[in-house]
């Protein structure tokens, strides 16, 4: 059952000087802050997608959550939404120093925050927040490089995809693609987000919208890689994995060739983000050698809260 929250302005002042206000986003406030969003879509995507899909309000889906939003001077200068898993997704335009007024507005929901997705600078600013506080256990934390590809340019390798037998996933898929998500958020130490039920439900609905690509070895799913959010002609690439006995086999690149190549022709995307940790120079390679530019820095940064009924 959803539980629903009195929705109750918030006003902030900055220790700079100015008043600041923090308030839910309404339906009022839609259009500005999409236009805020936009203008900053390439650290904006799960933000952006999630307001599509799921809107403003928090609802039963552990990615949904209140939307509020900083004014200044009646302009938008950061929107940000805690999800019900209890991650702060967040854009603030790079300014570090307005972290301090939206952790205070997101102590006063009942949901803890257990972690902050977002561009680095404000990322960066609230993570060091969070972890001051002793019941704060942080369990990843890495700076990820962003890159985008613009599909316009891309290298499509068609041969490799073809070649290792990649295509995209559909439902029945999912207990191959199980076990290597799960084996892929162990490896880089990031907790699972979801109930089995749930992330069974979160595939099957990405398999019928074409957002899953694997590589087999006959029968057997050997690599994955898909899209965690999209909007309008943008979509973020993430869960790109191949287990360690079928690694340096160009399984990898066979997926995100394939995944590419459906992105441009099928979905008709005009661009592409993805986030890798900075020291992981085998995937940065990858992308790199397929068109992708670093473009800045991201933060996904995660943790506990001891005690935290979530």
């Amino acid at each position: 059952m959803c539980v629903q929250y009195h929705v109750v302005p918030v006003s902030v002042y900055n220790v700079l000087g100015g008043a600041q206000l923090i308030h839910h986003v309404t339906d009022a406030d839609l259009e500005r802050v999409r236009a805020f969003l936009e203008a900053h879509a390439e650290t904006s995507l799960f933000l952006l997608s999630n307001l599509a899909l799921l809107g403003p309000r928090l609802g039963d889906h552990p990615n949904s959550g209140n939307y509020q939003l900083l004014e200044e001077r009646g302009r938008v200068a950061a929107v940000f939404c805690l999800t019900r898993g209890g991650n702060l997704l967040v854009q603030a335009a790079g300014r570090a120093e307005l972290a301090w007024p939206i952790l205070k507005a997101c102590e006063a929901q009942p949901i803890a925050v257990r972690g902050v997705i977002g561009e680095w600078p404000t990322a960066n600013a609230l993570w060091r927040l969070l972890c001051a506080d002793p019941r704060f256990q942080p369990l990843h934390s890495v700076k990820d490089v962003l890159y985008r590809l613009s599909l316009s340019a891309a290298r499509l390798d068609r041969d490799a995809g073809r070649e290792l037998h990649a295509r995209a996933l559909d439902a029945q898929d999912f207990d191959q693609w199980e076990p290597l998500n799960t084996a892929y958020l162990a490896e880089l130490d990031l907790p699972a987000q979801a109930a089995h039920a749930q992330r069974k439900a979160a595939f099957v609905s990405g398999a019928r919208a074409r957002l899953w690509w694997g590589v087999f070895e006959g029968s057997r799913l050997a690599a994955i890689a898909g899209l965690n959010a999209t909007y309008g002609s943008f979509g973020q690439v993430g869960g790109v994995y191949t287990g360690p006995k079928d690694r340096r086999k160009g399984l990898a690149r066979a997926a995100m060739s394939r995944l590419i190549e459906d992105c441009t022709e099928h979905h008709r995307f005009a661009r592409l983000i993805l986030f890798t940790g900075e020291d992981n120079h085998a995937a940065r390679r990858l992308y790199e050698s397929l068109g992708f530019e670093a473009r800045g820095a991201f933060g996904l940064l995660l943790g506990e809260r001891r005690g935290a009924a979530g």
